[in-house]
Parts: C-alpha cells; structure tokens; sequence
C-alpha cells in the first residue's frame, strides 16, 4: 500500500514539474523570439550569453 501512495506521489509530482518546465520553456523562447525581433544585436547578445552559460555550466560539472 505504501509502494502505491509513494509510485502515486511521484506520479503527480512528475506531472507538475512537467508541466512547470513546459510553461517556462514557452515563456522563455518567446522572451527571446522578442528580443531577436526588436533589437538584431540581440542575437549577438544571445549568442555570447548561451556560449558563456555552456562554458560555467561544463567547467562546473567537470570540477565536482
């Protein structure tokens, strides 16, 4: 019984982040579909931003 509640629980829990990381996801690209359509450095600025977000987030996995 315990097993059930605890799968359930997840199950929910799953569902929501889910649906959570959907809507921010959503929000975000068209956060950036404004901005590239507003301004054409923001590509630019775009571009710079995610290369420096990927390069803290690879040096930060690979120093743990």
């Amino acid at each position: 019984m315990r097993d059930q509640y605890d799968a359930q629980l997840w199950i929910d829990h799953h569902d929501q982040f889910s649906r959570w990381i959907g809507g921010s996801i959503r929000s975000l690209a068209g956060a950036i579909g404004r901005v590239l359509a507003d301004r054409p450095a923001g590509a630019q600025l775009l571009a710079a931003t995610v290369a420096t977000s990927l390069t803290l987030l690879t040096f930060t996995a690979s120093a743990v």
